[in-house]
């Protein structure tokens, strides 16, 4: 799987560039825009070599998957194939 999604139907990745250009033609003005990725690497670092954090983790989402989901999206940002961004966008009045 190129990407933590099972189902190609539901792949639709698209660059910073084009998220960023998506965003602003639905009419919001983006705010903050920051890459996350270099954070979320090290917490997939982490997950490699402790396993989940008890309690309330993203396991309790996928469920049995998380394995499976994280290590293709850990993989894939790596790879350099995906990012993780954080935006905080507005409505434009």
């Amino acid at each position: 799987m190129a990407v933590p999604w099972r189902e190609p139907a539901t792949n639709h990745l698209l660059s910073t560039i084009e998220t960023r250009a998506a965003i602003e033609a639905a009419g919001l003005v983006i705010e903050t825009c920051h890459d996350d990725t270099a954070t979320a690497l090290a917490w997939f670092s982490q997950l490699a070599t402790a396993g989940p954090p008890p309690g309330l983790n993203l396991g309790l989402v996928l469920g049995a998957d998380l394995p499976v989901v994280a290590g293709n999206l850990g993989r894939n940002l790596r790879e350099g194939r995906a990012r993780i961004l954080t935006l905080i966008a507005r409505r434009s009045p």
